[in-house]
């Protein structure tokens, strides 16, 4: 009897497998031309074409797009990877205290600015000075902007948009504010800071208060308040410089002498 039937079976198979690992590889070779492609695809979609300044000011978009412009004709990858550094030029414009990238398919970034909010007019010579919680300087002028608070005395060491004035000579009227807004509800319209320190300000009613030193001033706005609801008339000041001796002096009547 023949026994070759199992001979040639075993001959049969490595062609068998050949065939099948051809089949494979030409498949995988398919499968990496269709990722190619894909990848090709999507890089042509996720590429920058439009820059939409979605929030801010007209004023301050001719800088922010030139910071933005070398965004153009880079993919959404880049502009992840660059997010902080372009976050951080656009902080540099001083009004800009942030700024948020959002990718938008198929092919626009939406920048949102976040502004610095002023919160003190500085007077510095001639200028006035914007100045906003931190110290940063956002912006001058000839006219202190409305509805700050004016501080006079200061005498800031710098004066330039976007510089920062030292911590130290803000405190004292940034702790004056909190408590003027604390006690009488809302905050001065002015403060001056007299050579020695002293402090003297002008109510948001316009009543002028002799503070001295910038010391327990919630105490001595609490004692000015009290003394002015028991006035009828507004005083010409009110000196609470020293909290347990109070003085003021009255307006004078319709038969003083001018």
């Amino acid at each position: 009897m023949r026994r070759d039937g199992p001979a040639s079976g075993a001959r049969g198979r490595p062609r068998g497998r050949r065939r099948g690992r051809w089949l494979a590889l030409l498949l995988l070779t398919a499968a990496s031309g269709w990722a190619a492609k894909r990848w090709a695809d999507t890089e042509q979609v996720f590429v920058v074409e439009v820059v939409e300044l979605a929030v801010c000011p007209d004023h301050l978009r001719a800088p922010a797009a030139a910071v933005l412009e070398p965004l153009v004709g880079q993919t959404f990858f880049e502009v992840a990877r660059r997010a902080d550094d372009l976050r951080h030029r656009l902080a540099r414009l001083p009004e800009v205290a942030d700024a948020e990238l959002v990718c938008r398919p198929p092919n626009s970034v939406e920048v949102r600015l976040v502004p610095r909010v002023p919160t003190l007019a500085v007077r510095a010579g001639r200028e006035w000075l914007s100045v906003d919680a931190g110290g940063v300087i956002v912006r001058s002028g000839p006219r202190a902007e409305a509805k700050l608070p004016q501080v006079y005395g200061l005498r800031p060491a710098v004066t330039a948009p976007g510089a920062r004035i030292a911590p130290h000579q803000l405190a004292e009227a940034t702790v004056a504010v909190r408590a003027c807004e604390q006690v009488l509800g809302a905050g001065p319209r002015a403060l001056a800071f007299e050579p020695g320190g002293a402090l003297r300000l002008r109510t948001a009613a316009g009543e002028l208060v002799l503070l001295g030193q910038a010391k327990e001033l919630e105490h001595k706005l609490y004692t000015y308040q009290v003394i002015r609801n028991r006035l009828g008339a507004a005083p010409v000041y009110v000196d609470v410089a020293t909290p347990t001796a109070p003085a003021w002096l009255p307006q004078a009547g319709p038969g003083a002498a001018p």
